[in-house]
């Protein structure tokens, strides 16, 4: 029997080679067997293929009526000029949500009414026309001030967000004055 003899190249080469393809192989072979232990693989057909008659027989269905809108009239205590005309400007469908909101935010349709908010910007008038709509045409400060004015901002705002711009409709606070 022959010693290896250790200062050979060859034997040091060979021990690389050993190192470079067992060491890896071994370590991906943990990793894979620790992988299996808590996965598995299923297999899915990828197409699915069904076969269904050429005719089908089946009861016919009666067509959903059509909704249509509901029309109202106005309410019947309207009581001053100034509701008239909220409601003439909101129309009828809108006319009892339109006092609802006024009267909640407002408190009382007072015109001279402002309220100061925590971020800084401040509510005018019947509807409390928030300060950030001051840039639009018709919304002026000295103009909202106004109740007719106010009245014909709100509805501006109204037409381009709907009720969503007042806290007393988003807040359900409105309900409350509806019949009031």
């Amino acid at each position: 029997m022959k010693n290896l003899d250790t200062n050979h190249p060859r034997a040091w080469l060979l021990l690389l080679v050993v190192v470079i393809l067992v060491v890896p192989l071994v370590v991906g072979w943990l990793k894979l067997n620790s992988f299996y232990e808590k996965h598995w693989i299923q297999t899915n057909n990828p197409v699915n293929i069904s076969f269904k008659p050429v005719f089908e027989i089946r009861d016919k269905e009666e067509p959903k009526a059509v909704e249509k809108p509901l029309i109202l009239d106005y309410p019947e205590e309207i009581d001053t000029d100034l509701e008239k005309y909220i409601c003439d400007k909101f129309g009828t469908f809108e006319c009892k949500t339109a006092l609802a909101v006024s009267l909640a935010e407002n408190g009382t349709r007072q015109r001279d009414r402002f309220n100061i908010n925590t971020n800084g910007t401040i509510d005018v008038g019947i509807f409390q026309i928030n300060s950030i709509h001051f840039d639009k045409e018709g919304c002026a400060l000295y103009q909202i001030v106004d109740p007719i004015q106010n009245t014909d901002c709100a509805y501006k705002i109204w037409q381009e967000s709907g009720w969503s711009a007042w806290v007393a409709f988003t807040t359900y606070g409105y309900l409350a004055k509806l019949d009031k």
